[in-house]
């Protein structure tokens, strides 16, 4: 799908073949193709999801829902004035849709028939402003950016921000932020060219012998515990982020491709390793 500077949209096939086309009032951008609960499938009661629907925000005000099997029926959705302009949005769940604004509001609504239109969350997040939105699938995870902070929430509970990241970067800096795919990484971007990644998860890494368990605890940690005395433990650091641990009576390993590095379960004070292949 393609939005033009002549305010036209255009759905082409993979072959390049023009499919659907429509004219706007205002300009197009943030295109994404998504599901959208269709009209067939709520006459009969059921919830299946039509995933031929493509949404623009036009004019930095609306969202465009253009289904390419219904394209003389668009739905285009007005907000009201006080949020301010649309600067990300993204659909998640059963044909939901959260969507951010300038003035710091975030709000979901939902595409089914019977509830379009309506918003079903609405919050003022951020005091002053709002800069952009991104959802992480793998986590169940919402993130916002504006006044100097990212803010995180559950996607079962938006209400609740379960943390909050301060930044050190000039005031209305902030630009962009992105989720990795397994949710692991957060990264955020400023108008200024730098760049900040946050761990927001971390894999799933372990190893037993016996009674104890030597697993990640941070990129760069490894903590052993005795599992009968689950008091009893030891944190190490490490000089690389492992990709397997394993563990011994007297010593540990943490490896990736062809290289491991050994280490003490004695020496907890020191990050180097005793023995490194």
């Amino acid at each position: 799908a393609l939005g033009s500077e002549d305010r036209m949209l255009t759905c082409s096939s993979v072959e390049g073949d023009t499919i659907r086309s429509a004219n706007l009032r205002y300009d197009p951008e943030l295109a994404i193709f998504s599901e959208m609960k269709s009209t067939a499938a709520a006459s009969r009661g059921s919830a299946v999801l039509n995933d031929s629907t493509v949404s623009f925000v036009v004019g930095r005000k609306t969202l465009f829902l253009f289904n390419l099997d219904d394209p003389e029926n668009p739905i285009e959705l007005a907000f009201q004035g006080r949020y301010g302009n649309i600067v990300g949005y993204r659909w998640f769940g059963d044909g939901y849709m959260l969507i951010g604004f300038t003035n710091g509001f975030l709000i979901v609504i939902s595409t089914h028939p019977k509830e379009i239109g309506q918003e079903l969350f609405q919050s003022k997040t951020h005091r002053d402003v709002l800069n952009d939105i991104s959802i992480s699938f793998t986590l169940s995870k919402a993130a916002s950016i504006g006044d100097n902070c990212v803010k995180l929430y559950d996607l079962k509970d938006l209400q609740d921000t379960y943390a909050i990241i301060n930044l050190e970067v000039e005031s209305g800096s902030l630009h962009k932020l992105e989720w990795s795919g397994d949710g692991q990484l957060l990264s955020v971007a400023t108008n200024k060219g730098e760049v900040f990644t946050y761990l927001t998860r971390l894999p799933v890494l372990g190893d037993t012998y016996r009674t104890s368990c030597a697993y990640l605890t941070s990129l760069l940690e490894v903590t052993v515990t005795d599992l009968t005395h689950p008091d009893h433990s030891a944190s190490f650091s490490v000089v690389t982020e492992p990709v397997f641990i394993a563990l011994g009576q007297h010593h540990f390993a943490v490896g990736m491709n062809n290289r491991v590095w050994i280490y003490s379960l004695t020496e907890t004070k020191s990050s180097e390793p005793l023995l490194e292949r």
